[in-house]
């Protein structure tokens, strides 16, 4: 069976933090906004900066509470490669799989978020490796997207 969300990664990341018990404040909201612009991964000082662009101040130190709190919640994803933070581009439902696979263009910096089914691969290490326990995953591919790769 598949769900399908009908709303957009703004309300559905508000629903969330309020489901969670957390205040919608001006700051979240903010950022949020921010994130959800983008394609490209943000870190706290850039996501600073364009508040300020946006003559809201919110100082690094506050972004990277917010960007804390939402990443334990999936709401957005750190990308190490770029060492930046982006929302997630195809959230689901809360009865959804959710997975933490991009693709990277090197070039214009672009993520691509992609869901696969890795259960098999997940399988395969827990196999190899009986005592250890998975919490959690992801991939970046790194390479060039369809437009850079003319």
């Amino acid at each position: 069976m598949q769900y399908y969300c009908v709303m957009n990664f703004k309300e559905y990341a508000i629903s969330k933090l309020k489901k969670n018990g957390l205040k919608i404040t001006n700051s979240r909201c903010c950022v949020l906004d921010i994130l959800a612009k983008t394609k490209c991964s943000l870190n706290a000082y850039e996501i600073s900066a364009e508040a300020k662009k946006m003559k809201i101040k919110i100082d690094t130190s506050t972004v990277y509470r917010i960007l804390e709190a939402f990443q334990k919640l999936g709401l957005i994803h750190f990308l190490k490669e770029q060492n930046g933070y982006l929302c997630c581009q195809d959230f689901e439902c809360d009865k959804a799989q959710h997975c933490h696979h991009q693709l990277v263009c090197e070039k214009c910096h672009k993520v691509e978020e992609i869901h696969l089914d890795d259960t098999d691969f997940i399988k395969s290490i827990r196999a190899k490796n009986p005592k250890f326990k998975i919490q959690n995953h992801y991939f970046e591919f790194l390479g060039q997207c369809a437009s850079c790769n003319k």
